[in-house]
């Protein structure tokens, strides 16, 4: 597929209201990405009166970026990528622990740019979840 768009996301739908993935939301005529950790519980896991998710449809991680864009990205020195707090659960010893770390993500470059595409996928074809030791163990079953 061609197309003029600086940046093309992957997406999926939510599987259930409680699956933990960034979601696509329409800010002002503009996409963008909300990582799951920052939207209220109750907002999140919403429903729609017909009982489907309200936030259905779901950040894979899968972006493709224009070259044009790319360039632009690199050359511009007021680009900031804002930092996401986020809470973990670490092993360790004498059992869990609770640490604080922050990421970056290659989502927030949306915020460059008003040319987004957004295709949306069935998952079997572009998506397997992998931030659990039980997310891989399902994948392993299917290999």
């Amino acid at each position: 597929m061609r197309t003029e768009k600086e940046v093309i996301i992957k997406a999926v739908r939510r599987a259930s209201a409680d699956e933990k993935m960034g979601v696509i939301v329409q800010d002002h005529d503009r996409l963008r990405v909300v990582e799951y950790s920052e939207i209220p519980a109750p907002e999140f896991q919403a429903l729609n009166p017909d009982g489907s998710i309200r936030l259905s449809i779901a950040n894979t991680g899968l972006l493709s970026f224009n070259i044009n864009f790319i360039q632009k990205m690199a050359t511009d020195s007021t680009i900031q990528m804002p930092l996401h707090k986020a809470i973990k659960q670490v092993s360790v010893d004498k059992g869990t622990v609770s640490i604080c770390k922050y990421e970056a993500f290659l989502f927030d470059l949306l915020n460059y740019t008003d040319s987004i595409g957004l295709l949306l996928y069935p998952r079997d074809q572009i998506f397997a979840p992998l931030k659990t030791p039980a997310d891989l163990e399902k994948l392993s079953t299917l290999l």
